[in-house]
């Protein structure tokens, strides 16, 4: 018996997204991605985005590469830890 694998990149077409999500993962603002997606003419319905619309949205920009999913991730961890409150007081 044969295991059913799902290739990496077909693992991208499987599930419902949030616009935030996809934004992430190109490593970029949803501000950015609606921008993109205007200019594209490519026009997705509010709310998730389903299999179908993730499928034209990829084909027109491309799959995002892990760098730029670990890149935003890694920016909004950044951006917290800048956020002052657990910042050690130093004297000058």
């Amino acid at each position: 018996m044969k295991k059913n694998t799902i290739h990496k990149k077909a693992s991208h077409f499987q599930k419902v997204k949030t616009r935030q999500e996809l934004a992430n993962e190109y490593g970029i603002t949803t501000r950015t991605l609606n921008n993109r997606l205007k200019k594209a003419n490519l026009y997705i319905p509010d709310g998730i985005i389903f299999p179908k619309y993730l499928r034209k949205i990829y084909n027109t920009f491309g799959i995002p590469s892990r760098k730029a999913d670990s890149i935003a991730k890694s920016d909004s961890a950044s951006d917290s830890a800048l956020s002052g409150k657990d910042q050690p007081i130093t004297s000058t």
